[in-house]
């Protein structure tokens, strides 16, 4: 008769013998390498001796902090040991690895937390993403992602055999028209910006003009927000013969420190250099005129006590000005959906416009164009009226009107 093979990790039939000193609890026990090995333990009662047995074993097994993992292992557990994975490699920034503990703590423990790995079918699953995704698209991709990432885990350690979650129906991508803003927008987002709480009477400091000087920085790199509060002193060079501004840092929050200026932009490799227009450095120039002299290393845009600006704060202060003003703009004009990043958008779909999107990638810091393409250039509507010179030359013959076939009789 052929034994059958015990999984790894796992003893058979214990047997227990009395002896002259007590009890002998022993049972074939299948190590990890595959290997058998007889294991015993002794205990004055055949209970003990059995319970002694079971813990001995245990002893000889990874820890679940290790990555004992199984089917009946609950998913909130395999979340737990994955944040305390990645936090190890340290490959993810920290604001990262918050992002990804907050989306386990209010997406996917409260839904499925509970469940255990061998419950995790791809029914289950897709229902739930389905769910999130109504409640906001990008809600539940962001759940598909981490949710993804945790079950892969639980593969690599052989506690399931496949991951569910690369079977469910893909989510749909939210994607929302490019909004790029021409020069008349731009010249009203400069007025109410500058205009913003001058002339109200109402309490309080008036405004230091932050925020005007900003936005004429991200229009003259194309810098993000965070990137362009992130600018420091010794970042800019307003006496070279064109003036320079290296964008080097970002700012990010980090809980329980706050807002940080981290040392490199979105991703290392956006590390770049711009010859700015004469309205950056002019706005530079004020800028640093009114703050005086100040370390190297300070950050241009700050707050009182020297702290960065967050990112959060401008955009919030940006809509309520935004908002504020609704009702004064130019008839037809609609601001409702213009946010900083704008800008960034409208830098890249004037310079496509202008010398194409080689350009506009190289200044927004992309790898390629396809992503410029695709998320910065707004689309032409108008298309290029040069197709019009060059398809005259389909332009049918003259007709001989002297000749038969002159086009008479033919009803026309």
């Amino acid at each position: 008769m052929v034994r059958p093979i015990q999984p790894l990790g796992t003893y058979g039939v214990i047997t227990v013998r009395r002896t002259k000193h007590g009890y002998v609890a022993s049972a074939r026990f299948r190590e990890l390498t595959g290997a058998y090995r007889r294991v015993s333990a002794s205990g004055p009662t055949a209970t003990t001796a059995e319970n002694e047995l079971k813990s001995k074993i245990a002893a000889g097994l990874p820890s679940t902090a290790e990555g004992d993992l199984n089917g009946q292992t609950k998913l909130s557990v395999v979340a737990d040991v994955w944040l305390d994975e990645i936090e190890q490699r340290q490959e993810q920034a920290p604001q990262t690895i918050e992002v990804y503990r907050d989306i386990v703590r209010r997406i996917i423990l409260p839904a499925v937390g509970e469940l255990r790995l061998n419950e995790l079918t791809v029914g289950t699953l897709d229902r739930f993403l389905k769910a999130e995704a109504a409640r906001g698209n990008s809600r539940g991709r962001a759940a598909r992602v981490v949710l993804a990432q945790i079950i892969d885990l639980a593969v690599r350690h052989d506690a399931l055999p496949r991951n569910p979650v690369r079977s469910t129906a893909p989510l749909r991508r939210s994607r929302s028209e490019i909004r790029s803003l021409t020069l008349d927008e731009l010249a009203e987002i400069r007025r109410i910006v500058r205009s913003h709480r001058t002339d109200s009477g109402l309490p309080g400091p008036p405004p230091d003009g932050q925020l005007a000087q900003l936005f004429e920085l991200m229009l003259g790199t194309s810098a993000r927000i965070g990137e362009a509060l992130a600018v420091r002193r010794c970042d800019v060079d307003l006496d070279a013969a064109q003036p320079l501004v290296t964008i080097t840092g970002t700012i990010v929050y980090v809980r329980g420190q706050g807002f940080l200026r981290q040392p490199h932009p979105k991703h290392s490799k956006y590390w770049r250099t711009v010859t700015v227009p004469s309205f950056t450095a002019d706005a530079l120039r004020d800028r640093l005129a009114a703050t005086g002299e100040m370390d190297p290393e300070q950050t241009i845009f700050h707050t009182k006590a020297g702290a960065p600006l967050s990112p959060a704060n401008v955009r919030r202060l940006w809509r309520s000005i935004r908002d504020a003003n609704a009702d004064l703009l130019p008839e037809g004009m609609d601001l409702a959906t213009v946010v900083p990043h704008t800008l960034r958008k409208t830098v890249a779909t004037t310079l496509d416009a202008a010398a194409g999107t080689d350009l506009a990638a190289e200044l927004l810091g992309h790898s390629s164009t396809a992503v410029t393409r695709a998320h910065y250039v707004q689309p032409r509507k108008l298309v290029d009226p040069r197709t019009a010179q060059i398809l005259e030359s389909l332009r049918p013959p003259e007709p001989d009107e002297s000749g038969p076939g002159s086009g008479q009789g033919l009803g026309l």
